[in-house]
């Protein structure tokens, strides 16, 4: 039978404790990457669109890091409220229809994938290749700063 010994560095396990933190330092990496997504996210819908209203513009948000179902953590940008003076008739049971007014959200949806009437302007996939690189690089600053407190 082969015996052999392991040394294992006080540093390694210091190490291994910081990564345990994953649920404190995950949520501020991603907090601070979203402000790089959601300019580039602005800056690629002004270039799809010919005249990009203020309404629109404004309600493209951050919303912060929150804990996902069975472990993880998620972030995201988006266009919310509603759109002044802009509606549609949605179906309702019983042949009725009712007035409601288009979601900002549902603007960018139908900038990125067109509708009956208007061709689809993609802009979504080139805003994550776009911020990629930089996002990944605030995110890695982020686990670097707080991994070393």
């Amino acid at each position: 039978m082969a015996r052999f010994d392991i040394n294992v560095s006080d540093d390694f396990f210091r190490q291994l404790n910081k990564l345990a933190e994953v649920d404190r330092i995950a949520p501020q990496m991603i907090d601070e990457a979203l402000p790089i997504l959601e300019e580039t996210f602005k800056r690629n819908l002004q270039s799809v669109m010919k005249n990009p209203t203020g309404e629109l513009m404004g309600s493209i948000k951050i919303k912060g890091a929150k804990p996902v179902k069975g472990g993880g953590f998620f972030g995201y940008v988006t266009a919310i409220g509603v759109a002044k003076g802009k509606s549609y008739k949605r179906p309702q049971s019983g042949g009725r229809t009712k007035a409601e007014p288009y979601r900002n959200y549902q603007k960018i949806l139908a900038i990125e994938f067109g509708t009956s009437k208007q061709n689809p302007k993609p802009f979504i996939a080139k805003t994550l290749n776009d911020s990629e690189t930089e996002v990944l690089n605030k995110m890695q600053e982020v686990y670097n700063r707080e991994a070393v407190k």
